[in-house]
Parts: C-alpha cells; sequence; structure tokens
C-alpha cells in the first residue's frame, strides 16, 4: 500500500477547502454506496467498507486512476450493480446514471471549484486534494 485515504476525512476538507477558496459552502454527498477507505497502490485501488461483512473490493490497474472523479465513480457503479444483483433487480447504464450521477454531481462541483492553485498538477488531483 503506498497510501490510504478515508473518504469521509477527504469530503470534509474538499468542504473546506471550497468554502476558504471561494466562500462557497458544498455539502458532498458520502453516500453508504461509498467504501469508508481507499488503499492506492502500485497495482490499483481497494475500496474498503464499514459494513457487518468487512467487505473489500480491489480494481487493479497499472497505474492507479488519480483523478478523483473517477476514483469516486467505479465503486459506487460497482457497488449499485451489486445491490441490484443482490435484490435479483434488472438494472442497465440508465438505472446506474440515476442513482450515480446525483452523488457524483456534488463532488463534482467541489473539485471543480477548488482555487487552481490547490492542484499543483492537474493530472494528479487525488493527490493534490489529500495534501489540503
Amino acid at each position: 500500500m503506498i497510501y490510504e485515504v478515508e473518504v469521509l476525512n477527504l469530503a470534509h476538507r474538499l468542504e473546506d477547502a471550497v468554502f476558504h477558496d471561494i466562500n462557497l459552502k458544498v455539502k458532498l454527498n458520502v453516500s453508504s454506496e461509498l467504501p469508508a477507505y481507499w488503499r492506492f497502490g502500485i497495482s490499483g485501488i481497494c475500496d474498503i467498507y464499514n459494513n457487518e461483512k468487512g467487505e473489500v473490493h480491489c480494481r487493479s490497474q497499472f497505474a492507479p486512476p488519480q483523478d478523483v472523479m473517477s476514483v469516486l465513480e467505479n465503486p459506487l457503479r460497482d457497488s449499485f450493480r451489486r445491490k441490484y444483483m443482490k435484490a435479483s433487480r434488472a438494472y442497465d447504464d440508465n438505472l446506474l446514471d440515476h442513482d450515480v450521477n446525483p452523488i457524483l454531481e456534488t463532488w463534482a462541483l467541489a473539485v471543480y471549484n477548488l482555487a487552481p492553485e490547490r492542484l499543483s498538477n492537474r493530472e494528479n488531483h487525488a493527490s493534490s486534494l489529500i495534501k489540503l
């Protein structure tokens, strides 16, 4: 493991940063469908859930994505897919978009309202956000 990010802490720090930068209060949707932590390693990202099962889902990808919106979207889509399958509910991309997009929109509002100087390297959003 290279580093671990607590999703709730990242959300609070991002909300604070946006308020500090442009005096805009944003409230990020920290859905229960999001993991509690992300663990970033050389070979990918693991989503660590604080649920009764202690679920861990890893995505292998070298190099792991560093764009915070991509890091958010993948576990959300996977979590909703698992939820639909468990309920034997049919789903398609439109249904996934309906559930995922409102959550992502709150995060996108915050990320895109950060002061540019906060992001030392635009291709490395997640790492920059962690340094808030």
